[in-house]
């Protein structure tokens, strides 16, 4: 296992060649592991699990698993998190195009969660860190959607993760 801190290790992943398919990280925060990440795939194929069980105070302790599947010219994802919050997203692709968006509880749903807002070849979140994890180089800019973003440092309002 990997021992980085999360902004090293993006860093690191941005700059380095391509590793082998199943990869595990450290989710550190200064000296303290907070929990694990660990990462296969490629592509659409991507599954992603972090797990943190050491935050402080386990305010955020709990997991996120995401997983991206294509056949043909369809991607299906299906996003997990549970902890002090359970939501579920499941987001299909046709192409370049998002054609249905399912979030789970219905209150999680944001106007974002609207497919006809969704820009053109947005990439789901595992296959983000795929690019990122498997990339020999700086990627060109991606567009990450999860089917309900909010507004929050590092996006712009209108679902594009910068």
């Amino acid at each position: 296992m990997t021992r980085l801190p999360l902004i090293a290790a993006l860093s690191i992943l941005l700059a380095s060649p391509a590793l082998a398919q199943d990869q595990s990280f450290a989710l550190m925060l200064g000296n303290r592991q907070l929990g694990t990440l660990s990462f296969d795939g490629s592509g659409a194929n991507t599954h992603l699990l972090s797990r943190l069980d050491n935050t402080p105070l386990s305010v955020a302790d709990g997991t996120f698993e995401a997983t991206s599947r294509a056949s043909g010219n369809t991607v299906e994802y299906l996003g997990q998190n549970r902890g002090s919050k359970n939501r579920d997203i499941m987001i299909t692709r046709q192409g370049a195009a998002v054609g249905a968006v399912s979030v789970s509880p219905a209150d999680e749903m944001t106007e974002l969660s609207d497919v006809a807002k969704v820009p053109a070849g947005t990439l789901t979140t595992a296959e983000v860190f795929g690019v990122l994890a498997n990339g020999k180089t700086c990627p060109n800019p991606l567009t990450m959607y999860d089917g309900a973003p909010r507004c929050a440092a590092g996006n712009d309002g209108d679902g594009h993760e910068r």
